[in-house]
């Protein structure tokens, strides 16, 4: 016999019971699938995280920069008028050699050669008039007086005369150095004014090489023993000395490299290159984490188990084995090599040599760290 159907549209109470009855099934059916760990039932695993670490140790680095520049002259003199004239003959044209003292060119004053000419009619007259007394004082129809006087007047003549040549030779330009002649403003029958600039002289015993770099590459030109130059004939250069010059730009100065006097000679193409071997504490730069301008390391603190430990570090220049490690680290120390992150302060780890284990594929890595180096485009390392 079928129960009686009951109502429960008259009964709510009866029909709130039944609601709670089943709820309280429900819950305890999933009880069993709701374990304490992972989603599939197990228990939390206790033991320490396995991570990757590398022992750092001191690695010999060799360093290399390649810079560009130009040998050229790096002193050229400017050669003016000393006064006032006429270009009558140019000697020396732009891209000829010259000795200092040479001649470069010729001037004309106003009127000098018309003066010139006058005194030196004037000083044959004379010298003729001086024979005639001098003939007349012989046959004595003179006396000494009128010789003297005669012999006077031509001295003042040749003395006048001598005063215009020294004019004269102040109107020959001579170059002040050795060197090539470049940028010639005038031609003969040009006139000049007193000071005008007429041409240049390079000043081949400043022969060098200019370079415009970043202020943080001045550290390797400095070191000349370690500098190798050649220019575009493939011909090997020495440095003599280098001057800097910081009025280009906060962050970029002139390196001016003076060359030995070998012959250097002309204007050309030359590649300095920086080469040396140096002892570096390298850290790799997934290794190091950025907060700001704060640089950190997971170190592996020493424990049963060991912990990470979080520690700020002093970075140099990159290398393509890592990042120079200026503070903050030493020789020996672990670090975790990958996702430093992804391990808390404290985190108890079983640290693994090497490449034991890999960091996990879905990972985001971190971007290099900045090491405070300015990036000119220059130079290159190996």
């Amino acid at each position: 016999m079928r129960p009686d159907r009951v109502d429960y549209r008259e009964n709510p109470r009866r029909l709130f019971r039944a609601t709670g009855a089943l709820v309280l099934l429900g819950t305890v059916a999933l009880l069993p699938a709701c374990g304490s760990g992972d989603g599939d039932g197990s228990p939390e695993d206790p033991r320490p995280t396995a991570v990757s670490v590398l022992t750092l140790e001191v690695q010999e680095v060799e360093l290399e920069r390649h810079w560009t520049g130009r040998m050229e002259p790096l002193r050229t003199l400017s050669v003016q008028a000393p006064q006032e004239g006429r270009v009558a003959h140019v000697v020396a044209r732009d891209g000829d050699q010259v000795h200092s003292g040479e001649v470069l060119l010729q001037l004309e004053g106003p009127d000098l050669q018309a003066r010139r000419s006058v005194l030196e009619e004037r000083r044959i007259q004379l010298v003729e008039e001086l024979a005639r007394w001098r003939r007349l004082g012989e046959a004595g129809a003179a006396g000494p007086g009128e010789v003297a006087a005669a012999n006077l007047r031509l001295l003042e003549v040749q003395e006048e005369a001598a005063a215009l040549d020294a004019t004269v030779e102040t109107y020959v330009i001579r170059s002040p150095v050795s060197g090539q002649v470049y940028g010639s403003t005038v031609s003969p029958g040009s006139n000049v004014g007193a000071g005008q600039i007429l041409l240049g002289v390079d000043d081949e015993s400043s022969m060098g090489v200019r370079l415009v770099v970043a202020a943080s590459e001045t550290e390797f030109l400095e070191r000349l023993d370690r500098l190798i130059l050649r220019d575009d004939r493939g011909n090997e250069l020495s440095v003599d000395r280098i001057a800097f010059a910081s009025d280009l730009h906060p962050s970029f100065v002139r390196a001016d490299l003076y060359l030995h006097e070998n012959g250097a000679r002309g204007r050309r193409g030359v590649t300095v290159t920086y080469l040396a071997s140096e002892q570096l504490l390298l850290v790799p730069w997934t290794a190091v984490a950025s907060d700001g301008d704060r640089n950190w390391v997971a170190r592996v603190a020493d424990g049963d188990p060991p912990t990470v430990e979080r520690v700020a570090v002093e970075l140099g220049r990159a290398h393509p084995d890592g990042i120079e490690v200026l503070g903050g680290l030493v020789p020996g120390d672990r670090v975790i090599r990958y996702e430093p992150r992804s391990h808390p302060e404290g985190r108890q780890i079983d640290p693994r040599e090497g490449d034991a284990t890999s960091p996990p594929e879905s990972s985001t890595e971190e971007s290099p760290p900045s090491t405070g180096m300015a990036s000119t485009g220059e130079g290159a390392e190996r």
